[in-house]
């Protein structure tokens, strides 16, 4: 039991790392587009390519 506990943390810690990581990675991408990000994380005015 205590091993299953351990495996749903460390995928739960393997699945917010994850989200992170997109959310920074998109984050990135919207101000390499010439956009700018707001609080929210939402790209504001990129360009299209």
């Amino acid at each position: 039991m205590i091993r299953l506990v351990i495996y749903a943390v460390i995928f739960c810690l393997g699945l917010y790392a994850g989200v992170e990581y997109e959310r920074v990675t998109g984050m990135e991408r919207c101000l390499n587009a010439g956009g700018s990000v707001d609080p929210t994380g939402i790209c504001i005015g990129a360009k299209a390519p």
